[in-house]
């Protein structure tokens, strides 16, 4: 949190300031008021002046902070430990090396600036509870396929060939528990379609 310093600002005592008008002549008494009165005004002035300030510096890093969010990273995150997965499909069983993205900053980074992935490569998004999921291609060269899966492994639906660098959404149609991406072409080069089943840990079961 950004704020500015704060000043302590003694108040004149107004007690003695009444007391010396009083005791002194009414031109003498006069200037002691306005002093006093022109001591306040620049006071609160300089009060005003800090709490924009610190508006100022709060709208300032909220404006930041958005811009980091909207924008991405700007490089590729390190490759993600990867394991075995397989798919299940009409035509039998495929076999994929997946790395796991399963926290929220890894999830927001997946895919964005990989330039290159291998065709049995992928990466499998552990999203916890099953909720309707919306993904984007912001950032991304490489076109995609999408997987979205249920809990039990069933894949539910899938986006193919999506579009690099796109921020269109991506709407999972139901609520899922993980993501899958590929390179954009392997469902229809392998047969992959909705119904079939994913085999992994996350889903209770082995490749």
């Amino acid at each position: 949190n950004i704020s500015a310093p704060r000043t302590k600002i003694k108040k004149l005592p107004e007690l003695k300031c009444a007391k010396l008008r009083n005791a002194l002549p009414v031109p003498v008494a006069a200037l002691c008021l306005s002093a006093n009165k022109g001591w306040q005004d620049d006071m609160r002035a300089r009060r005003e002046t800090f709490h924009i300030g610190r508006i100022w510096l709060w709208q300032a890093a909220l404006i930041l902070i958005a811009a980091l969010l909207v924008s991405g990273p700007l490089q590729a995150q390190q490759q993600l430990p990867a394991e075995s997965l397989s798919i299940e499909t009409s035509s039998g069983k495929r076999l994929f090396e997946v790395e796991i993205a399963r926290t929220i900053q890894q999830h927001a980074v997946g895919l964005m600036w990989r330039t290159e992935m291998a065709p049995d490569h992928g990466m499998l998004f552990d999203m916890g509870k099953a909720r309707n999921i919306t993904m984007w291609m912001k950032n991304t060269p490489l076109s995609l396929d999408i997987l979205f899966i249920m809990r039990d492994g069933r894949v539910v639906s899938i986006a193919t060939d999506t579009t690099p660098f796109s921020t269109e959404h991506i709407l999972s149609g139901a609520k899922v528990n993980a993501v899958l991406e590929l390179l954009g072409g392997t469902a229809q080069r392998l047969g992959i379609a909705p119904g079939d089943v994913v085999r992994h840990s996350l889903f209770g079961s082995q490749p």
